[in-house]
Protein backbone atom coordinates (compact mmCIF):
# COMPACT_ATOMS: atom_id res chain seq x y z
CA UNK A 1 0.00 0.00 0.00
CA UNK A 2 1.31 3.74 -0.43
CA UNK A 3 1.11 3.94 3.40
CA UNK A 4 3.67 1.50 3.89
CA UNK A 5 5.69 2.73 0.76
CA UNK A 6 6.09 5.94 3.04
CA UNK A 7 7.27 4.37 5.92
CA UNK A 8 3.67 5.33 7.86
CA UNK A 9 2.90 1.78 8.99
CA UNK A 10 0.30 2.35 11.99
CA UNK A 11 -1.67 3.59 9.25
CA UNK A 12 -1.32 1.17 6.94
CA UNK A 13 -2.77 -1.44 9.77
CA UNK A 14 -5.55 0.96 10.06
CA UNK A 15 -6.93 1.22 6.88
CA UNK A 16 -6.75 -2.35 6.07
CA UNK A 17 -9.05 -3.54 8.55
CA UNK A 18 -12.94 -2.74 7.19
CA UNK A 19 -13.72 -0.16 10.41
CA UNK A 20 -10.04 1.77 10.91
CA UNK A 21 -10.52 5.28 9.98
CA UNK A 22 -13.98 4.96 9.21
CA UNK A 23 -17.51 6.04 11.14
CA UNK A 24 -18.86 3.43 12.81
CA UNK A 25 -22.06 2.84 15.48
CA UNK A 26 -21.37 1.39 18.56
CA UNK A 27 -23.03 -1.77 19.48
CA UNK A 28 -24.00 -3.93 21.88
CA UNK A 29 -22.01 -2.11 24.84
CA UNK A 30 -23.00 -3.92 28.04
CA UNK A 31 -20.59 -1.36 30.06
CA UNK A 32 -22.20 1.51 28.83
CA UNK A 33 -25.25 0.94 27.23
CA UNK A 34 -26.03 4.63 26.92
CA UNK A 35 -23.17 5.08 23.99
CA UNK A 36 -25.23 2.25 22.08
CA UNK A 37 -26.20 3.56 18.74
CA UNK A 38 -23.74 6.57 19.13
CA UNK A 39 -21.37 7.08 16.55
CA UNK A 40 -17.96 7.81 16.19
CA UNK A 41 -14.79 8.10 14.26
CA UNK A 42 -12.34 4.74 14.51
CA UNK A 43 -9.08 6.85 14.92
CA UNK A 44 -6.58 3.91 15.27
CA UNK A 45 -5.99 0.53 15.86
CA UNK A 46 -4.56 -1.10 19.39
CA UNK A 47 -3.08 -4.56 18.07
CA UNK A 48 -1.62 -5.13 21.28
CA UNK A 49 -5.05 -5.17 22.45
CA UNK A 50 -7.22 -6.05 19.48
CA UNK A 51 -8.96 -2.44 20.17
CA UNK A 52 -9.65 0.65 18.24
CA UNK A 53 -9.29 4.39 20.17
CA UNK A 54 -12.86 5.93 18.72
CA UNK A 55 -13.63 9.48 18.86
CA UNK A 56 -17.74 9.91 19.49
CA UNK A 57 -19.50 11.70 17.03
CA UNK A 58 -20.84 14.13 19.96
CA UNK A 59 -20.21 17.58 21.55
CA UNK A 60 -18.33 16.03 23.77
CA UNK A 61 -15.67 14.47 21.33
CA UNK A 62 -14.88 12.15 23.83
CA UNK A 63 -12.27 9.48 23.16
CA UNK A 64 -13.44 5.60 24.00
CA UNK A 65 -11.11 2.30 23.12
CA UNK A 66 -13.72 -0.19 22.13
CA UNK A 67 -13.13 -3.89 20.86
CA UNK A 68 -14.11 -4.15 16.88
CA UNK A 69 -16.88 -6.57 17.81
CA UNK A 70 -18.39 -3.89 19.81
CA UNK A 71 -18.25 -1.38 16.50
CA UNK A 72 -20.56 -1.50 13.44
CA UNK A 73 -19.78 0.38 10.37
CA UNK A 74 -22.08 3.19 9.50
CA UNK A 75 -20.81 5.59 6.30
CA UNK A 76 -22.75 8.95 6.43
CA UNK A 77 -25.99 9.24 4.60
CA UNK A 78 -27.67 12.58 3.41
CA UNK A 79 -30.02 11.96 6.61
CA UNK A 80 -26.84 12.03 8.89
CA UNK A 81 -27.01 15.76 9.80
CA UNK A 82 -24.16 15.70 12.06
CA UNK A 83 -23.19 19.40 12.22
CA UNK A 84 -24.27 22.68 10.83
CA UNK A 85 -22.10 25.82 10.76
CA UNK A 86 -23.74 29.65 12.01
CA UNK A 87 -21.32 32.95 10.34
CA UNK A 88 -21.32 35.24 13.26
CA UNK A 89 -19.54 38.30 13.59
CA UNK A 90 -17.40 37.79 10.55
CA UNK A 91 -16.88 34.21 12.08
CA UNK A 92 -17.57 30.27 10.99
CA UNK A 93 -18.63 28.89 14.19
CA UNK A 94 -19.71 24.85 13.86
CA UNK A 95 -22.29 23.36 15.71
CA UNK A 96 -22.29 19.72 16.54
CA UNK A 97 -25.53 17.62 17.32
CA UNK A 98 -25.46 14.49 19.65
CA UNK A 99 -28.18 13.09 17.98
CA UNK A 100 -30.14 12.65 14.66
CA UNK A 101 -33.40 14.05 17.15
CA UNK A 102 -31.61 17.19 17.98
CA UNK A 103 -31.03 18.21 14.05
Amino acid sequence: SQARKYGRHKLAVLLMSEIGGRRCEIVNLSARPELNGKTCVADEYLPDSNRYRVTLETKSKAILVIGPGKLKRRDRTPEDCGYYLEFKNGRAVRHDFDSSEDC
